[in-house]
């Protein structure tokens, strides 16, 4: 998944979505991992890539670290799936 725009040449391109040469900030590597949340406050452990369902929308976790609140709460560490 391309979470942010950025320029494309062969060489990145060529280490695949979340790999090395791509940065996470770019793109992220679907884990097929779904997290859920019961409330607001509540923080799970997460990897980049993990997947959270919040109503109809779908969102990926694109930041670093392993812990994560919901997209409601802390959306700058989610991306939005179109």
């Amino acid at each position: 998944v391309v979470t942010k725009s950025f320029d494309l040449w062969e060489g990145f391109a060529s280490s695949g979505p979340g790999g090395v040469v791509n940065s996470w900030y770019n793109t992220e590597k679907i884990t097929g991992r779904i997290v859920t949340y019961e409330g607001t406050t509540e923080r799970n452990d997460v990897h980049r890539g993990d997947i959270c369902k919040v109503g109809d929308d779908y969102y990926v976790f694109n930041d670093g670290g392993s812990v994560a609140h919901s997209p409601t709460t802390l959306p700058i560490q989610w991306y939005k799936l179109p």
